[in-house]
C-alpha cells in the first residue's frame, strides 16, 4: 500500500505540472505571442555560438548550450525550433517539480511535501516563461538540484553529495555570472571537507567544471580581451542602477528607450564596456552616494511590488472572450505571489538567523541564498519578477519549516529575548 501511495505522489505531481503548464499555454495564448524578446535572442546566439564554431558570447557564458542545444541546432526551421524548445523547458519544469519534492521529503512528511508541491507549482512567475529561451528556468533547476545534495549531505555527511552540489553550484556560473559571490561563499564554508577529498572518485566532477570555467575566462581573453565570465554584469549596472542614480541627481525618471548612458557603452568595445562601468561605479559611490542607494532601494522596491513583466505584453490573438480578465488574473497572482514570498523570505529568514543557534545549518544556507539573490537584485530594474522567482522554492520551505517547528522557534525567540 505504501509503494503505491508513493507512486502516486510523484504521478499527481507530474500530471499536475503538466497540467498546469497546458492551461497556462492555451489559456494566454503563449504558442501565438510574438513579442520581441532581447534576452531571448542573445541566449540563443550565445548557444548558436559555442555548437556551431566552439565561441564564447560577450554577454552570455556557455552553460546553456548544455540544455538548449538541440532547439538551437534548428533554430532556422521555427516550427522545430519552437516545439523542441517548449519540450525542453517542459522536461526542465516537471523535473524541477520532482526534485523540489523530494528535497521536501528531508524534512516534511510525504502528504505535506505533495501539498507544498502543488503549490510551488502555482507560482506564475516561474512557469509563465515556458515557451521562452531564457536563464530562469534551467537556474532554477540546479539551484533546487544543488541545494537537494547539499541537504543530502548535512543529512548523512557522505562527501560524494557535497561533490555534486558544489559541481552544481559551480556550473551555475556559467548560467547566469551573478551567482559567483555566494558559490565563493559555498567554497570558504567547505574548504576544508573539499581538501580532504581531494582523491575522492566524485571528485572529478569538481575537476570538470573548473576545467569548464576556466574554458570560459580563458575564451573570454582570446576573444575580447579579459579573463571574465561575461560583461553582462558591468552593462547592466550601467544601464540600470548607474543610471537611475544620475537620474535620481538629475530629476528625472530613467527611460530605457532614450537611455543615453545605454548608447554609449554600447557603442564601445566590450573591455571599455567594463572599464567605464567599473570607473563609473567607484565615481558614483565616492561622489553620488546618496543618489547611488536611493537608486538600489528603489530597484529593489520595484522588484519586489512587480510581477511578470512578459504579462504585460500579451496580445489576444485568436480574439478569445474571456482572455483579457484571464490576463489580468494572472497579473494580480504573479505581483501578489512576488509581494508575499519577498517578504515572508525576509520575515522568516531573518528569524531563523536570529535563531540560529537552533536551525540546522542547511536552513541557514536557505536563508543566506535567499538574501543573496534578493539584494543582488538590486542592480537591475524594470525586469518584473524574474531576479526573485529563483528564491520562490526556498521561501516556500522555510515558511513551512519555520511552521512546522514553530515550538522550537517560539521557545527559543522568548529566551533570547529575556
Amino acid at each position: 500500500m505504501a509503494v503505491n501511495k508513493k507512486i502516486s505522489f510523484e504521478l499527481l505531481l507530474l500530471f499536475s505540472s503538466v497540467a498546469f503548464l497546458l492551461t497556462l499555454v492555451f489559456s494566454l495564448q503563449l504558442l501565438k505571442q510574438s513579442f520581441y524578446c532581447p534576452d531571448c535572442d542573445s541566449y540563443v546566439n550565445s548557444v548558436k555560438l559555442f555548437i556551431t564554431e566552439f565561441a564564447v558570447h560577450e554577454y552570455r557564458p556557455i552553460g546553456l548550450s548544455f540544455f538548449y542545444a538541440l532547439p538551437v541546432f534548428f533554430k532556422d526551421n521555427h516550427s522545430i525550433f519552437s516545439a523542441l524548445l517548449l519540450l525542453t523547458n517542459v522536461v526542465l519544469y516537471v523535473l524541477m517539480v520532482q526534485l523540489f519534492f523530494k528535497q521536501l521529503l528531508l524534512f516534511f512528511s510525504r502528504k505535506t511535501s505533495f501539498y507544498i508541491s502543488c503549490l510551488f507549482i502555482s507560482f506564475i512567475g516561474i512557469s509563465i516563461n515556458i515557451t521562452l529561451m531564457l536563464s530562469e528556468l534551467p537556474f532554477l533547476f540546479l539551484m533546487v538540484l544543488a541545494f537537494y545534495y547539499l541537504t543530502k549531505y548535512f543529512k548523512t555527511y557522505t562527501i560524494r553529495y557535497l561533490h555534486l552540489a558544489v559541481f552544481i553550484f559551480l556550473f551555475s556560473i556559467l548560467i547566469r555570472p551573478g551567482i559567483i559571490f555566494f558559490v565563493v561563499l559555498i567554497l570558504l564554508f567547505f574548504y576544508k571537507e573539499l581538501l580532504k577529498s581531494l582523491l575522492a572518485k566524485s571528485f572529478i566532477l569538481i575537476i570538470l567544471v573548473v576545467f569548464l570555467l576556466v574554458f570560459q575566462m580563458i575564451a573570454m581573453k582570446a576573444k575580447f580581451g579579459d579573463y571574465t565570465f561575461s560583461y553582462i554584469g558591468d552593462v547592466t549596472y550601467y544601464n540600470y542602477l548607474g543610471s537611475k542614480a544620475v537620474c535620481f541627481k538629475e530629476n528625472k525618471v530613467l527611460n530605457q528607450s532614450t537611455n543615453s548612458r545605454a548608447t554609449y557603452i554600447f557603442s564601445l568595445d566590450f573591455t571599455n564596456q567594463k572599464k567605464v562601468a567599473t570607473r563609473d561605479f567607484l565615481s558614483q559611490i565616492q561622489f553620488n552616494t546618496k543618489n547611488l542607494v536611493a537608486a538600489y532601494i528603489d530597484d529593489i522596491e520595484e522588484n519586489t511590488k512587480t510581477g511578470s513583466s512578459n504579462l504585460l505584453i500579451l496580445e489576444n490573438k485568436n480574439q478569445s472572450i474571456g482572455f483579457n480578465l484571464i490576463v489580468n488574473i494572472a497579473k494580480e497572482l504573479s505581483e501578489w505571489q512576488n509581494k508575499l514570498l519577498t517578504l515572508f523570505g525576509l520575515i522568516f529568514s531573518v528569524l531563523l538567523v536570529v535563531l540560529h543557534k537552533k536551525v540546522p545549518k542547511i536552513i541557514l544556507f536557505f536563508c543566506a541564498y535567499f538574501f543573496y539573490v534578493f539584494l543582488i537584485s538590486g542592480i537591475s530594474s524594470t525586469q518584473g519578477d524574474r531576479f526573485h522567482v529563483l528564491f520562490y522554492p526556498f521561501v516556500v520551505l522555510l515558511i513551512f519549516y519555520s511552521v512546522k517547528h514553530r515550538n522550537i522557534l517560539f521557545t527559543a525567540t522568548k529566551l533570547s529575548a529575556k
